[in-house]
Order: structure tokens, then C-alpha cells, then sequence
């Protein structure tokens, strides 16, 4: 067995990332600028800080309070590449905000996306289109057994 080094707390704050959904580049979401993916990728990590400083409304939705200025650094951006970041999450329903009042920064809520697989009539619908009543005929029969006796090739996530 190789010598392993057990990791440090040095090891673990140089080895911290950012999960990025990949919903942000499917169906709906796909139009949507890097800024505005990066930006929702940032808030989602930023509901570790919410859930500490019990950030949570009377409903037990969690917020985050982080103003303009704090996102913009954070994201290396100017103000208005900012707002149009926050355009976006605002238009496909990602994102909402709440007014606090004067000189206090917005909450900030971030909406669940349930993503739907497809069902399994659906996907035989799809296989079925081209033929008039719906039946497949012996050869497209025979290419769609070969296609899923396949091996399918390995993902790397």
C-alpha cells in the first residue's frame, strides 16, 4: 500500500469548489448567459451561510442577504453585467428578491427546479414517429433492439 497523507485543513481550503447545476444548459435554461449560470451556481453555495445565520422566513424558506456590490466583486463583474445576470434568474423564475426598505439589501430566494424525466410512453411515442399507425416495421424493430444491446460509451461527469 502507497503512503497516503491524510488531508489538512490547509489541503481542505485549497481544495473548495463550486457545483454548477446542469439544468443551467437544458431546455428552458439554455439561453442563458454564463454570468447568470456562474451568479446561480454562487448563491446555491451561499445557502450553507443562509442555513448557520438561520436566514429562514416564517414559511421555512430559506433567503440570502448579500448586496449588489458584495455579488459584484465576488463575481468580478461590473454593475450592470450584474443586473442583467440577475435580469435573467428574475425571467426564467430561478431567482426572487424581496424588498427590505430603505439602505438594506434585498433578500434573495432561489426557487427548486423539479426536472421530469421522460416517461416511458413518451420515449415509445418518439420511437413510433414516422410510421402512419404508429407500428414500427421489422427493420426499424430490428435497429432499435441493436441500439440498446449496445454498450453505452461511459460519461464523464
Amino acid at each position: 500500500m502507497k503512503n497516503r497523507i491524510r488531508y489538512t485543513i490547509n489541503d481542505v481550503n485549497n481544495n473548495r469548489f463550486y457545483q454548477m447545476p446542469k439544468f443551467l444548459f437544458e431546455g428552458e435554461f439554455k439561453n442563458l448567459s454564463n454570468d447568470a449560470r456562474i451568479l446561480y451556481s454562487l448563491l446555491r453555495d451561499r445557502h450553507e451561510l443562509s442555513m448557520s445565520n438561520n436566514w429562514i422566513n416564517e414559511k421555512g424558506e430559506v433567503y440570502l442577504i448579500f448586496t449588489r456590490e458584495d455579488i459584484a466583486e465576488l463575481l468580478g463583474c461590473s454593475q450592470p453585467t450584474l443586473r442583467k445576470a440577475i435580469k435573467q434568474l428574475i425571467g426564467t423564475g430561478l431567482m426572487e428578491e424581496e424588498r427590505q426598505g430603505a439602505n438594506r439589501p434585498n433578500r434573495i430566494y432561489l426557487t427548486v427546479i423539479n426536472i421530469k424525466k421522460e416517461e416511458p410512453k413518451e420515449k415509445q411515442k418518439r420511437e413510433n414517429k414516422g410510421s402512419k399507425d404508429g407500428s414500427i416495421d421489422e427493420k426499424t424493430k430490428g435497429n432499435i433492439e441493436d441500439e440498446k444491446q449496445k454498450p453505452s460509451p461511459q460519461k464523464m461527469d
